[in-house]
């Protein structure tokens, strides 16, 4: 699965050109779920890779269809390059259905906990994902592991309460960050 608002810093096409040569050998489905940046040029990608029997583009779908897809994944793209400087919601998401995701090794994803997400650098990220999808065909306890180890991650330390304090905290320290910038 991926999902969300995806343009090119979201890495579809590289994701997609590292599933292509895998099609003969691991029965799998893609399902992309939000909005491409390029609808008509993704789905000519697909018919050069020989994926459009794989891929399914489901744009924007209601929050419970995404959250079962989720739930039901084997795996979550979620790569970044450029990051945008951003944490990711997406990747508390996936946590939410204690899926496992594979994550750009960049900025704060680079920063995650290894046992949390799947990484790959960004150097040589095809032959990164390749490998990781053939062990993942080949043990799926593997992703197993690593969504509830995320979803163990959420429930610590990305809780409500714990949100609101942040807030609080970023409140009260308001005035005075306010006059040294």
């Amino acid at each position: 699965v991926q999902f969300g608002y995806i343009g090119p810093n979201r890495r579809l096409e590289q994701v997609l050109e590292a599933l292509s040569p895998l099609r003969h050998d691991i029965d799998f489905r893609f399902d992309i779920m939000g909005n491409v940046w390029d609808p008509a040029y993704l789905a000519k990608r697909l018919d050069m890779l020989g994926l459009s029997d794989r891929v399914r583009i489901h744009g924007f779908v209601p929050e419970p269809e995404l959250d079962a897809r989720l739930a039901e994944a084997h795996l979550v793209f979620n790569l970044r390059y450029p990051t945008m400087g951003e944490a990711s919601g997406s990747q508390l998401r996936i946590w939410n259905a204690s899926a496992p995701a594979v994550v750009t090794d960049l900025g704060w994803y680079g920063s995650l906990p290894d046992a949390t997400v799947f990484k790959i650098p960004l150097e040589d990220e095809t032959t990164a994902l390749q490998d990781l999808v053939r062990r993942l065909h080949t043990d799926r306890k593997i992703g197993e592991a690593v969504g509830a180890a995320g979803r163990q991650r959420l429930e610590t330390h990305h809780t409500p309460a714990l949100y609101a304090e942040g807030i609080a905290y970023v409140a009260r320290r308001f005035g005075e960050d306010a006059a040294q910038a």
